[in-house]
């Protein structure tokens, strides 16, 4: 199984559907990790998490769709993302 990891965060206007067209609907059904960021600064929520949970569960072009949340602190995301790369 293919792994696909996309953090909206970098997306322009947060649109991960248009990013999916690169993958053919012949191609292996894959897990696309879906990526968002805890709240910073004096924000209740970040935008990108939002859209992260908004996609959660679906399925795009045969591909499962899991949503994941990273902490704002640089090292703390780099490695809450490795642990999710292993576990999907």
């Amino acid at each position: 199984m293919q792994l696909l990891a996309v953090d909206v965060s970098l997306l322009p206007n947060k649109d991960v559907t248009k990013h999916m067209k690169n993958i053919t609907p012949d191609a292996t059904p894959a897990t696309v990790l879906l990526t968002g960021f805890d709240a910073f600064g004096s924000e209740a929520i970040n935008p990108s998490w939002l859209v992260a949970q908004a996609l959660h569960g679906q399925t795009l072009h045969r591909h499962r769709v899991v949503a994941a949340q990273l902490p704002t602190e640089f090292a703390a995301s780099r490695k809450r993302l490795a642990a999710l790369l292993r576990q999907h």
